[in-house]
C-alpha cells in the first residue's frame, strides 16, 4: 500500500523524516550506500525495508533507517559483504518482528558475533547468533550502540541518538523538530544557531537572541563544524 503525502507527514512527526542528502550529512554515509541499503539496485535487493519504502517517488528515510544504515555502513567498511548483512537483518527481523534489529536494545555484540536477545517458548531469554565475522565487532559496534537511547516497549528500539556522545548537549530525536539535531536543553536546531553565529561571530550575542547560554551556542557551532568538516573530507 502506498503512503500518501498526508500519511507521510503524520508518520514523520513520530519517526523523523530525512532526505538522502540530510542522512548523508548527519551520518557520513555516502548517497549510493544509503540507497543500496533501502532501495537496492536493479541487480541488488535492498538490505532492509525502510519505514518509507512504500512512499512512491520519495527517497526519504526515517530516524531508525538512518541509524541502522550508519551501523551497516560501518560493518561494510570492515569487509562484511552486503549479502551477509542482508541475511543478518532478515534473521534478526524474523526473531524480533522489526526491520531494524541492529538498533534495538536486544542487539548484543560479543567478540566476533552479533546476537539478538529473544525469549524462548518458556519465556526465558536466549541469545541467537545473526552474524559472525572474522573480525572483532565489539570494538566497532559497542561505542555506536552506546550513543543510543532505547524505548521501553516490547521492541526496545532506538528512540534518540547522541551523535557526539551523551555528555555533549546535542541530540537527534525524531519526536523533536522532526529529528533535526537540536540543543538538548533548549530544543533549538543546531543549524539555526550556527547560521546566526556565522553573521556575528559572537556566542554571547547569539545566546541573547535565543535566550540560551553561550556554552550551548559554542557547542552547536562545533557540532555543525564537525559535520561540515566530515562532509568535505
Amino acid at each position: 500500500m502506498l503512503i500518501t503525502a498526508t500519511r507521510l507527514s503524520e508518520t514523520a512527526a513520530f519517526k523523523g523524516l530525512y532526505s538522502v542528502a540530510e542522512a548523508r550529512h548527519l551520518t557520513g554515509v555516502s548517497d549510493p550506500r544509503i540507497r543500496r541499503c533501502i532501495w537496492g539496485y536493479s541487480v541488488s535487493e535492498p538490505v532492509f525495508k525502510g519505514d518509507y519504502a512504500a512512499a512512491e517517488g520519495l527517497k526519504t528515510v526515517s530516524f531508525l533507517d538512518m541509524v541502522q544504515i550508519r551501523l551497516l555502513s560501518r560493518l561494510r567498511q570492515e569487509g562484511i559483504g552486503w549479502a551477509r548483512l542482508r541475511k543478518a537483518i532478515q534473521k534478526g527481523t524474523s526473531h524480533l518482528g522489526t526491520s531494524h534489529p541492529l538498533v534495538t536494545r536486544r542487539c548484543r555484540v560479543l567478540g566476533k558475533t552479533i546476537y539478538v536477545n529473544v525469549a524462548d517458548h518458556e519465556g526465558q531469554d536466549q541469545l541467537v547468533d545473526i552474524l559472525t565475522a572474522q573480525i572483532a565487532m565489539e570494538p566497532i559496534l559497542a561505542p555506536f550502540l552506546e550513543e543510543l537511547d532505547f524505548h521501553d516497549d516490547k521492541y526496545l528500539l532506538a528512540k534518540r541518538w547522541w551523535p557526539m556522545g551523551k555528555d555533549y548537549p546535542v541530540v537527534v530525536d525524531p519526536l523533536r523538530c522532526f529529528g533535526r539535531p537540536i540543543l538538548t536543553k533548549w530544543g533549538i536546531p543546531t543549524r539555526v544557531i550556527a547560521d546566526s553565529y556565522s553573521t556575528t561571530k559572537s556566542a554571547r550575542e547569539v545566546a541573547e537572541w535565543y535566550e540560551v547560554d553561550p556554552d550551548s551556542v559554542e557547542a552547536a557551532v562545533r557540532f555543525e563544524e564537525h559535520l561540515e568538516t566530515r562532509t568535505a573530507a
